[in-house]
């Protein structure tokens, strides 16, 4: 599953990275090394009136457009490749509203003799990460409309088989104007098992450029990254060690992107 990730990069360098018209409104979003279902993040969407991507923020949870209640959203941060396109909550999703979740990476668990161990998954050149997600309306009994999203799933790769059976699909630059709807596709395509279409495409998970990184607890830090109030910078230390990395995956120089988790005196200040 995933259900922790980061997204520390400005505003400016994500419309830069999916090509984002300049013109186009930048969302006011503030870095977050711990982004938790419920939050609200900048999704990349087509704008199909305009011919442009945009940025606009969503909350992270989809809401289907049927539900009654705000709490189903909890349920649905994820939704499974196999069989997308007949779930209830995610079938007109799929076929309509297509979307990609920036992040600078995201978190999983690993059960040990001594408790989890936490790692972040990134890239290795420590690029934008391009989840594939589904976005909603929802028109709230109260009258307010809310926009909602998950993020795709699918079995692991190589490199994340060791810490969860599930990951979340991340797309290739090349596929991105099709999963976002910039070139036709009817429900036929979509579910086609030749070349690049979707369920084919959902099920290759990007491994090539994929790094596991262990965050190595210190003291009580254990869980913060488990507990959506630490949000700040110092709940992850830089490094420029390539030691430091857990990725079986050739790479040349240091990479110097994430480490350790804070010990209690860096943190405590966020307390």
């Amino acid at each position: 599953m995933c259900g922790r990730a980061r997204l520390s990069s400005d505003v400016s360098e994500i419309k830069i990275a999916f090509s984002i018209p300049p013109e186009r409104p930048a969302p006011n979003f503030p870095p977050s090394w711990n982004v938790a279902p419920t939050d609200s993040l900048p999704l990349v969407r087509y704008d199909a009136k305009a011919r442009q991507r945009s940025l606009d923020m969503l909350r992270w949870g989809l809401i289907p457009y049927w539900a009654k209640d705000i709490k189903v959203g909890f349920a649905n941060i994820n939704a499974k490749a196999e069989g997308i396109e007949s779930k209830p909550a995610f079938g007109k999703a799929f076929e309509r509203r297509r979307c990609l979740v920036p992040v600078d990476n995201f978190y999983e668990w690993k059960m040990t003799g001594t408790g989890k161990q936490p790692y972040a998954i990134a890239l290795t050149d420590r690029g934008i990460m391009a989840l594939a997600g589904l976005w909603e309306n929802w028109h709230s009994p109260a009258g307010e409309w809310i926009r909602s999203f998950a993020i795709i799933t699918t079995t692991p790769n190589e490199l994340c088989a060791e810490l969860h059976n599930r990951m979340p699909v991340v797309l290739k630059p090349d596929v991105w104007p099709a999963w976002l709807g910039e070139q036709p596709a009817t429900v036929r395509d979509l579910k086609a098992q030749e070349g690049e279409q979707w369920l084919h495409l959902l099920r290759q998970v990007v491994y090539e450029g994929c790094a596991k990184i262990s965050l190595r607890p210190r003291c009580a830090a254990r869980c913060r990254v488990q507990n959506p109030v630490w949000r700040a910078a110092q709940l992850i230390i830089r490094h420029d060690h390539a030691a430091d990395f857990c990725s079986p995956l050739r790479r040349e120089g240091p990479l110097g992107y994430l480490g350790d988790i804070a010990n209690r005196e860096q943190t405590a200040k966020f307390r």
